[in-house]
C-alpha cells in the first residue's frame, strides 16, 4: 500500500505541472473555466519512517519527484515535487502539498490521497507565482498503468 500511494501522489504532482504549462498559454483575463489534459510520469520517491518503527504509521512521509509531459508530443514541460504525510496509516490515507516549476513560474496544489481508491485522485490548485499568479481550480487524475507510475490528468482552472 505504501508504494502504491507514493506513486499516486507523484502522478498528482506531475499533473499539476502540466496544468500550469497549458494555463500559461491560455488567455489570462478569462473568468471562465478551462479544462486541460496532460500525462504524468513518476521519476523518484523517498519514504521517511518518521518514528523508526519500520511500518507505515501516522506522521510518516513520502517525498516525491516527477517529470511532466505534454500529451500531444511527449515533450517534457516541467518538474514537480510533493511531500505527503500519513494521516491514517491503516487506511493508507495521506495529506499532501506539491510545487511544480515551469518556464515562467510555479504552481501549488494540495489534497489527499485515499487508500480506498488509489487509482483516482482529486486535488485543489491553490495558486502560483509569476505567470501563474491568481490561478485556482481542481486537478483530477487516473492512473493508466498497473504500477501506478503514469497518470492521465485533467485540470479545471479559473483566474481569481
Amino acid at each position: 500500500m505504501f508504494n502504491k500511494t507514493s506513486a499516486i501522489v507523484l502522478a498528482i504532482t506531475i499533473g499539476a505541472v502540466f496544468a500550469a504549462a497549458s494555463f500559461a498559454s491560455a488567455n489570462r483575463t478569462s473568468h471562465h473555466p478551462r479544462q486541460l489534459n496532460f500525462f504524468a510520469v513518476a521519476t523518484a520517491y523517498t519514504q521517511v519512517d518518521a518514528d523508526g518503527d519500520g511500518t507505515l504509521s501516522v506522521g510518516d512521509e513520502l517525498v516525491l519527484q516527477a517529470n511532466d509531459y505534454d500529451k500531444a508530443g511527449g515533450t517534457q514541460i516541467g518538474t514537480g515535487t510533493v511531500t505527503c504525510v500519513a494521516i491514517d496509516a491503516t487506511a493508507g490515507n495521506f495529506d499532501c502539498q506539491g510545487s511544480d516549476v515551469l518556464p515562467g513560474g510555479e504552481i501549488r496544489e494540495v489534497g489527499r490521497v485515499l487508500g480506498s481508491d488509489p487509482t483516482h485522485f482529486h486535488w485543489a490548485v491553490t495558486g502560483g507565482t509569476d505567470k501563474y499568479r491568481g490561478v485556482a481550480g481542481q486537478l483530477d487524475g487516473t492512473f493508466v498503468d498497473s504500477q501506478l507510475t503514469q497518470a492521465a490528468i485533467t485540470v479545471s482552472l479559473l483566474d481569481r
